[in-house]
């Protein structure tokens, strides 16, 4: 087989993934990891960030012109990221792309049968962002955002 490029049908160009925004890497305490991320590798912090929404403490750590998110869960029951600690440990958990119309990337998962975490984007602060379930990004949890 051979792999060629594809391009949406009727030659309209594809609603395009812009770049790789982020890495979401699940972890116990974040003080303890900025010890690795910012005083050993050297890659310095941005900021911080308390999203009560998902019972989440962020940092954000930005890599050229990619961040690395450091995800902390605040409470252990019904938090996605609490159970994936218990169950992984700390480590990588999403890849997050940028698109140009979350939107219309959307309606096209949804006309290819892709499911998605929640049926609509979730609106945050400066950002519309939906994850899409690994079963069908070759075992990879996605997020997709567009920044607003």
């Amino acid at each position: 087989g051979s792999l060629e490029k594809r391009t949406h049908e009727g030659g309209k160009p594809m609603n395009k993934v812009t770049k790789i925004n982020h890495i979401g890497i699940v972890v116990p305490d974040i003080e303890k990891s900025l010890k690795f991320w910012q005083d050993i590798l050297g890659i310095q912090l941005d900021y911080t960030e308390n999203v009560p929404s998902m019972d989440l403490e962020l940092a954000w750590l930005p890599v050229g012109k990619t961040r690395i998110e450091l995800l902390k869960p605040t409470s252990e029951v019904g938090n996605e990221y609490h159970d994936f600690l218990s169950t992984c440990g700390p480590g990588v958990h999403h890849i997050c792309f940028e698109v140009e119309d979350i939107t219309e990337m959307v309606h096209r998962l949804k006309e290819n049968h892709i499911h998605l975490k929640n049926d609509e984007p979730v609106e945050l602060p400066g950002r519309k962002v939906v994850f899409l379930d690994p079963l069908d990004a070759d075992g990879v949890i996605v997020e997709l955002y567009e920044l607003t």
